[in-house]
């Protein structure tokens, strides 16, 4: 797992292989930790793959998410 998470913390650095794979799989993730990882470094995290996350089943992920989002008025639901 951490080696996932280290991954998912980085994954803008990540050249030469196909991120959005990548991303797809780590939104899915079984771990919530994995999952919440991502929201490390959020900014490099495309908008399609935090709207995975914003319906994540973890409320604390959905939370960080929608944070994020809002601040960024990215967003235009409430959520």
């Amino acid at each position: 797992i951490k080696l996932i998470k280290i991954i998912a913390m980085t994954i803008e650095y990540l050249k030469n292989c196909d991120t959005n794979k990548i991303l797809k799989k780590l939104c899915k993730h079984s771990d919530p930790i994995v999952r919440e990882s991502l929201l490390y470094n959020i900014n490099a995290i495309p908008k399609k793959y935090l709207e995975i996350l914003l319906n994540d089943e973890d409320m604390d992920i959905q939370e960080k998410v929608c944070e994020n989002l809002t601040k960024k008025s990215q967003l235009r639901v409430i959520c």
